[in-house]
């Protein structure tokens, strides 16, 4: 048991390490989003700038919440090296936040285009131009994955808390 915690403790070190790297990534990427799409605003009101604006909140939203994933998930590593066990209401309670907002991710991508899409404008030949994009649900599939990994926690937890009563 104390050679599988230790296994347990020294990966979600490493993993805690990949998390911060990739929180600094999307902090970055949200910050040139919101510089394009702010640039995009002032330059002119065309279809063009349309997509730029659209792209960035698009991607300002998505990365928003992977950064709320990823802060909930370093929440959950660092319990797993101070905790003794890593099946606590806590940890239950972090997978299901992150299943939700992982699922979350995808209509949330679709309704910025949807609404982008009644918003577009005309372009000068007459036509108008419809955009779209979509992970074909598979976003949301992971965040029933993780949300079944959290009801599997759930019922770890309740054999954990069984285990200590009776010791």
């Amino acid at each position: 048991m104390n050679s599988s915690n230790n296994k347990l403790q020294k990966v979600s070190r490493i993993v805690l390490i990949l998390v911060r790297i990739v929180q600094g990534i999307l902090l970055y990427s949200i910050v040139l989003n919101a510089y394009t799409g702010m640039r995009a605003i002032g330059i002119s009101i065309t279809a063009e700038m349309g997509d730029s604006v659209t792209s960035a909140i698009q991607n300002i939203s998505i990365s928003t919440i992977a950064l709320a994933v990823l802060f909930i998930a370093s929440a959950f590593l660092k319990s797993i090296r101070s905790e003794y066990t890593p099946f606590i209401d806590k940890n239950v309670a972090r997978l299901k936040s992150m299943a939700i907002l992982i699922a979350i991710i995808e209509p949330i991508g679709l309704a910025i285009n949807f609404f982008s899409n009644m918003l577009r404008p005309i372009s000068a030949d007459g036509i108008k131009t419809v955009t779209h994009s979509s992970m074909g649900g598979m976003v949301i599939v992971l965040g029933l994955i993780v949300y079944c990994i959290a009801i599997v926690f759930e019922h770890g937890s309740y054999l954990q808390k069984q285990s200590d009563e009776t010791l």
